[in-house]
C-alpha cells in the first residue's frame, strides 16, 4: 500500500522554477556563443535541474543522452534520526517542478541533440558529445 503524496501537500514544499526569471538588465559583456549542456544517464538531481532550466529558458542546448531522473521530482533531503536505534534516514521535502508544463512529468530531460554513448565509444576512450561539438563548430 502506498500513500498518494499529492494528497498531502503539506508534506513537501513545491518549488516552481519559472521561465525567464532573474536579471533582465542589459549586461556589458554577455556571452553570445553557442552553449551546450552535456547530459547522460548520470546527470541527475541538481545537474538535471541545471540542464532543464537552461534548456527550457532557451539559454543553451542539451546534447547527449537523456538525464538520469524525471523532469519533475522530489529532492532536498531532510535527515532525521530514529530515537531508539539512532539510525538516520533521509526524507525528500521538496517537489521540483520544471518551468515547461508540457514536460513536467517526463521520465527524463530529453536532449535537444541526441548523441548516444556506445559500447565502442567506451572501449575506444571516445567522447561522442565533445566530438560532435568539435565537428560542428
Amino acid at each position: 500500500m502506498y500513500l498518494n503524496v499529492e494528497n498531502y501537500a503539506d508534506f513537501y514544499e513545491v518549488v516552481n522554477i519559472p521561465i525567464n526569471r532573474g536579471n533582465q538588465q542589459q549586461a556589458e559583456h554577455v556571452f553570445d556563443g553557442d552553449l551546450y549542456i552535456a547530459t547522460s544517464n548520470t546527470t541527475f538531481s541538481s545537474g538535471k535541474l541545471m540542464a532543464a532550466v537552461l534548456k527550457f529558458n532557451d539559454l543553451g542546448q542539451t546534447i547527449g543522452d537523456p538525464t538520469g531522473n524525471a523532469t519533475s521530482a522530489f529532492g532536498h533531503c531532510e535527515w532525521l534520526e530514529l530515537p531508539n536505534s539512532g539510525l538516520t534516514y533521509g526524507v525528500s521535502i521538496r517537489k521540483w517542478i520544471m518551468p515547461n508544463t508540457e514536460d513536467n512529468y517526463q521520465e527524463a530531460v530529453m536532449p535537444d541533440i541526441p548523441v548516444p554513448l556506445t559500447r565502442d565509444d567506451i572501449i575506444n576512450n571516445q567522447d561522442p558529445v565533445l566530438n560532435w561539438i568539435f565537428d560542428n563548430h
